[in-house]
């Protein structure tokens, strides 16, 4: 398992320091962190006191607790503690090699483009590309293209491609 630079108790020093007013750069200087760690330890250890951290963790060792996730979360809502968010549980599947085509049509690819005008009006661009030949096959452009409407598209762009 990979060990922690920080400690609870150090994470909620840091993020002491920057409700004192130092600033986010700063303090990613000093401590040689991301700005995505100091916004994720806000969401975790936000107005948490040190004693808070160690009376939590300390009553989960008494209690032996500190297995259980549900119970963990109980432990905290009752304490009034701010609750960490659940991490999603990731599908695992092997990497297939695909296939490569051998041929025009055999296999386009989609991507999707978005800009914004000067006015401030945002459209988004459909690019279909036939992975054999490099060539763009169409593009659709709208301020809003639906699954409906990129379907009869491609179908339409099939029809015209036999």
């Amino acid at each position: 398992m990979k060990r922690k630079r920080f400690t609870e108790e150090q994470i909620i020093a840091i993020l002491k320091e920057h409700e004192a007013g130092v600033r986010e750069p700063d303090l990613v200087r000093k401590y040689s962190v991301s700005e995505q760690s100091i916004y994720r330890w806000k969401s975790k250890f936000g107005g948490l006191e040190l004693s808070d951290a160690k009376k939590l963790h300390a009553l989960l060792k008494r209690e032996g607790l500190v297995q259980n996730r549900k119970r963990t979360y109980r432990v905290y809502t009752e304490l009034g503690l701010q609750v960490r968010t659940k991490r999603r549980k990731k599908l695992v599947r092997p990497r297939l090699p695909m296939a490569v085509p051998t041929g025009p049509n055999e296999r386009w690819s989609l991507d999707f483009v978005s800009d914004q005008l000067a006015c401030g009006r945002r459209f988004r661009i459909l690019n279909v590309v036939d992975d054999y030949t490099r060539e763009c096959v169409g593009q659709l452009a709208d301020v809003s293209i639906s699954g409906a409407r990129m379907a009869r598209y491609l179908s339409k762009l099939g029809q015209v491609r036999k």
